[in-house]
């Protein structure tokens, strides 16, 4: 069996934990009260953009190697959400820095 298979899929699954955690904490109340503050919540965020881009790669990587099956575009399409998600908020959020 492919090992890059099994870790597209874990990478997959934990960008969305990731990401799952990055939207609870920001959506948990107000700033001075919540327990993880604006560092955890950025090195929650940039674990999804990573992990999401490395089960992209994988679930890429295993797609050419392999024959195209519908699990593995179903990886793939899994690991691309999140990162389309944060790489998104990231553009809007550098906006004005990207147009100036």
């Amino acid at each position: 069996m492919n090992p890059t298979i099994p870790l597209a899929l874990l990478a997959a699954i934990a960008s969305w934990t990731f990401l799952g955690m990055t939207f609870s904490n920001l959506l948990s109340g107000y700033f001075e009260t919540r327990t993880c503050l604006s560092e955890c919540v950025r090195n929650y965020y940039f674990a999804a953009l990573a992990l999401g881009l490395v089960g992209l790669s994988l679930s890429t990587l295993a797609i050419i190697r392999s024959d195209f099956s519908v699990f593995l575009i179903l990886i793939l399409l899994l690991s691309a959400i999140p990162f389309a998600i944060t790489s998104s908020i990231f553009i809007i959020g550098n906006l004005e820095v990207i147009l100036h």
